[in-house]
């Protein structure tokens, strides 16, 4: 009896180390996999090749020169500032205000406009109401802009493209 005793107590011991063995090598399979994770998220070029799918957006100034392009160059075809003026009732009579027109050519359709913004200092005045042009532009017609005109910096945008 005891040769079978120390058989079945040999098996278990085996069974057991069996078992801690295999899930040894399951756990650091799982650390493995969660380390190349880790590091591939963590990764800035990565970062930057989903930012600009999710949130694709340019920054451009008053002379149509792209300076940043976050991801939303490859939905545009062409992006096209133009000025203008724009006459402004007063007390004082009719005053001709210097006015900026965007034009936005996407490749395709985009469904909603894109969001616009000034960077820097100044402020837009009218909220850019765009209106569909020919094909699939967006035009940002008779935009106000307050800027520093001593200001050595071009005005700026940033257009944000929405999906």
């Amino acid at each position: 009896m005891p040769d079978k005793e120390r058989t079945s107590t040999a098996m278990i011991m085996k069974g057991i180390l069996l078992i801690a063995g295999f899930l040894g090598v399951v756990y650091g399979c799982i650390r493995f996999i969660d380390s190349r994770i880790e590091h591939a998220t963590n990764d800035e070029q990565f970062i930057r090749r989903v930012s600009s799918h999710v949130r694709p957006y340019v920054i451009f100034d008053v002379n149509s020169s792209i300076l940043v392009d976050g991801g939303a160059m490859q939905y545009l075809e062409r992006l096209k500032v133009e000025d203008g003026t724009r006459d402004v009732a007063t007390p004082q009579g009719i005053v001709v205000t210097p006015t900026l027109k965007i034009v936005v050519t996407p490749r395709r359709h985009l469904a909603y406009p894109p969001l616009l913004e000034k960077l820097g200092a100044g402020r837009l005045i009218l909220t850019p109401n765009p209106k569909r042009g020919p094909g699939h532009e967006w035009i940002y017609d008779e935009l106000e802009v307050v800027h520093w005109e001593n200001d050595k910096v071009p005005l700026r945008f940033r257009l944000e493209i929405l999906k």
